[in-house]
Order: structure tokens, then sequence, then C-alpha cells
């Protein structure tokens, strides 16, 4: 009778995406060297921190195919160090959409950032979702994974100088790099 293993391991690593990329690839490689094991599972953690909070979750198949199912914010990853330089430390606003905000304004000195939310765009369903909204709304604008799709709530004068609460909808390209102001509302 054949024993076949699966492994769930928690290890300790440099808070990296190259330094879990080439731990994982190690692991792959005992894994594909070792018939008896079908998988492992890997909660990471920062070797800094003393809480043990997970940073991602990463799954290695016996044929050596590496996934990352689960990630923080706080894995620093080209994609979150990214997401996070989109948004202001102090307010939490993305700059760049602001500031297209602002230039649809009849009065941009009036904007007032009330709240800013995004959707991180990682999985399939995620971009579908998203793009149906978008379809059914009747914009052209499509997100691809990868994608931040925001929305920022903000309170400036209209036309007639009276202040009123809007919302933004806009899309920051991952691989574009740019982005782009699809409606207020």
């Amino acid at each position: 009778m054949k024993m076949v293993l699966s492994v769930i391991a928690a290890i300790k690593c440099t808070n990296d995406e190259e330094a879990l990329t080439e731990l994982a690839n190690e692991i792959a490689a005992q894994i594909i060297n070792t018939p008896e094991t079908e998988s492992v599972m890997l909660s990471m953690a920062d070797i800094k921190d003393k809480d043990d909070t997970c940073l991602a979750i990463v799954g290695i198949l016996d044929d050596g195919t590496i996934s990352i199912t689960s990630m923080s914010l706080d894995y620093n990853s080209a994609h979150n160090k990214w997401v996070r330089e989109q948004f202001s430390a102090w307010d939490g606003s993305n700059t760049v959409l602001t500031k297209l905000i602002k230039q649809s304004l009849n009065d941009e000195k009036s904007y007032e950032h009330i709240k800013t939310t995004y959707r991180d765009i990682r999985t399939e369903e995620d971009r579908n979702d998203v793009n149906k909204v978008l379809s059914d709304a009747g914009y052209s604008q499509r997100v691809e994974i990868g994608d931040l799709f925001i929305q920022t709530q903000f309170s400036a004068k209209n036309g007639f100088n009276a202040i009123i609460k809007s919302t933004a909808y806009g899309i920051s390209s991952y691989s574009s790099n740019t982005v782009t102001l699809i409606d207020i509302g």
C-alpha cells in the first residue's frame, strides 16, 4: 500500500516576494523528488514579526506547481507595494483620481474628500463581477486582473454654488500604471 502525504506547515521568512518565491521553489523541488508527497500548504509569516501574522498562504502540488492562494496587503509583493502607493497616507484618497475629479468640478477648491474604498481585482470572478456592473451601467471601461476599482465619496460645490455629496468611480490599471475616471454620480 502506497502512503500519500499532504503537508501543512507554517514557515517564517523575509517579507519579500523574491524570498518567498525562492523558498517555495526549493520546497517544490523537494516535493517533486518525494513521490509520497501529494501537496504542501504553507502559511508564511515575516521572520521579524513576533506575532506570526500570516502574510501569504502558498500551495504546492506534487508536480511542483506553486500558487499563492491568499495574501495579506502587508506581504511585500510588487502588486501590494503598487497598491499601497496608490493611496494617500493622510486621508486614504487615490491621489491621481482626486486630481481627475477636481479637474471636472465647477469649483475644484471646494472639493472635500470624505472616503475612498477600492476592490482589488485578483480573480476572474472579481473581474467578471465588476465588468458586468460597468457593462450594465452602460460604461465602456473594463477592469483586468491586477487592477483596482475605486470609489471616492466627496463633497463639492455644484453649478448653483450649493455643496453636494457625490461619488466618483475610477479604475487604477496595474499593467499600464494609469488611473481612469469613469464617472461622477
